[in-house]
């Protein structure tokens, strides 16, 4: 897979633009990005690479929750009656409502509290439900669309990897400077150095020469 980076140096190469040239680089970033909606549109935006998962979890007596920023829409909620989701939880799919005269009825039922969820309604950023979870800590994830980010960030390719056992997840470097801002970011190790060419993303920076790689490597 490409990066940034290099489509925006082939198309200026191809436009014959300076790649100092900051009104013109500009110009292309924004065409690169307007592109890359484009595609993300197709289908009506139901593709699988826009999907991604958030695990929350419950408070006792507490109905309203946020939708992670980064979600454009919701499109399942996964409650269980543990704080793992292993297989010795039980999962609920809970009904999910968008009409708030239909919530409005549940409300009317006075549903109470109970660690099994039934309905949950979305309402702009938030969601509820009901019945109001009775204990703290059982699991919730939440499956749904994200939104598409302009991509306005290069390559960063400063240092090398020093240490990726097969399998793991701990990435150690020398001569970066890992920032907390890169997790979300996806990281590539080419199959020159040792590594095979795939991306990963990146779950969290410890500091500048450690990071965690969401997916084992």
């Amino acid at each position: 897979m490409r990066t940034f980076t290099s489509y925006r140096q082939d198309v200026a190469n191809y436009c014959n633009v300076n790649i100092n040239d900051t009104k013109e680089m500009t110009r292309i970033d924004s065409y690169l990005n307007d592109s890359i909606r484009t595609i993300c549109n197709l289908q009506g935006g139901k593709l699988r690479f826009l999907e991604a998962t958030k695990d929350l979890v419950t408070v006792a007596d507490q109905q309203t929750y946020q939708i992670p920023n980064g979600f454009r829409k919701l499109i399942d909620i996964l409650i269980y009656d543990g704080a793992t989701g292993a297989g010795t939880d039980t999962l609920y799919t809970p009904f999910m409502i968008f009409d708030s005269k239909i919530w409005a009825k549940v409300i009317q039922s006075r549903l109470g509290t109970s660690e099994v969820s039934y309905f949950t309604y979305i309402q702009n950023t938030e969601f509820k439900i009901q019945p109001i979870p009775s204990v703290s800590g059982n699991k919730i994830t939440l499956r749904g669309r994200l939104k598409v980010r302009d991509l306005t960030i290069e390559d960063y390719t400063t240092g090398t990897i020093l240490t990726l056992a097969n399998d793991g997840t701990t990435i150690t470097a020398s001569g970066t400077t890992f920032t907390d801002a890169m997790a979300g970011r996806y990281i590539q190790i080419n199959e020159a150095t040792g590594g095979d060419g795939f991306w990963y993303k990146i779950s969290s920076v410890t500091n500048y020469n450690n990071s965690c790689a969401s997916k084992t490597v």
